[in-house]
């Protein structure tokens, strides 16, 4: 399938826009609520953590429910050891932090810069472990969801990826009106991230499993940059 014809179809079919519209609305809207609602609250990733993570995993659930993903994941192989995987491997990415908090310093300069990014993972405290875990969930599920969709509705794997990938990089664009300049750390590698997350989901038999992982260890090389990069 070509590029020309992939994207023909894509404006011309009404199944595909739609679920996909929705898709980014839904996801920009639970983000923009806590990134503009929550935290005039004092609801960060470090204080009040519990309301965070509580408010990701329903986030979760609802785009399961909404989504129709039950139906969309039953084909899928090897779907419970991969579940009980990718909990083992939350275990260790914890665990990854408390070792890295305690051996990788972080000086005053990098704290103050990312407290005022306020992009807090990089403190590798408990809190915000918590709820970047609770973030990746609900980030997982919803990759997963359109992935699947856009997988039954394309029947390609290359024309799969390519609108997924295009679909992700849109998303993140808005992240440029919270985070400023450091968003350019989030949406320049969204385009390589939309290629892989699509590609280990629709190619290996644990693909879940591998994307679920990726995306743990982008969170934790990018602590360990920001940790020790010489501001």
């Amino acid at each position: 399938m070509s590029i020309q014809t992939l994207f023909k179809d894509f404006r011309f079919d009404k199944a595909i826009k739609s679920f996909s519209f929705k898709w980014l609305a839904i996801w920009s809207l639970i983000m923009g609520a806590y990134a503009f609602g929550f935290r005039s609250f004092g609801i960060t990733y470090l204080s009040n953590a519990p309301v965070t993570v509580i408010y990701f995993l329903l986030s979760a659930w609802l785009g399961y429910r909404y989504f129709g993903l039950s139906k969309r994941i039953s084909s899928i192989k090897n779907l419970r050891r991969q579940m009980l995987f990718a909990f083992l491997s939350t275990v260790l990415f914890y665990l990854s932090t408390i070792v890295m908090a305690n051996t990788i310093p972080m000086g005053e300069a990098n704290r103050a810069f990312v407290i005022k990014s306020d992009f807090l993972f990089p403190l590798l405290r408990l809190e915000v472990t918590l709820s970047k875990l609770a973030e990746i969930i609900f980030q997982q599920t919803y990759i997963l969801a359109l992935i699947l969709f856009l997988k039954n509705k394309i029947n390609d794997k290359k024309g799969t990826i390519i609108v997924f990938t295009s679909i992700f990089f849109i998303l993140h664009l808005p992240l440029f009106f919270i985070f400023q300049e450091f968003s350019l750390i989030f949406t320049i590698p969204s385009l390589f991230a939309g290629i892989v997350f699509s590609f280990l989901i629709l190619t290996f038999d644990y693909g879940i499993f591998y994307s679920f992982v990726f995306h743990k260890a982008f969170y934790l090389l990018l602590a360990v940059v920001l940790r020790l990069y010489p501001f």
